[in-house]
């Protein structure tokens, strides 16, 4: 079990952080962006909504991706 959280979340975190996150934050993105991956994953394993699940992951990415306000 804990391969399939650590083998993602560093590579995660590391590109967050390429994208200008700060560290702390860049973990704890890691975090959430993996649990939105995962989620989505099992959606579209129940609904088969390929759409709808496309347009989620899609407004995730844009989510972090969106400059923050401080």
């Amino acid at each position: 079990m804990q391969s399939i959280i650590n083998d993602w979340l560093l590579p995660v975190e590391e590109r967050l952080g390429q994208e200008g996150w700060p560290p702390d934050e860049a973990s704890t993105m890691s975090t959430l962006v993996l649990a939105q991956v995962r989620g989505l994953q099992l959606d579209l394993i129940m609904t088969r909504d390929r759409d709808r699940v496309d347009r989620a992951f899609e407004s995730t990415v844009d989510l972090v991706a969106r400059p923050r306000v401080r």
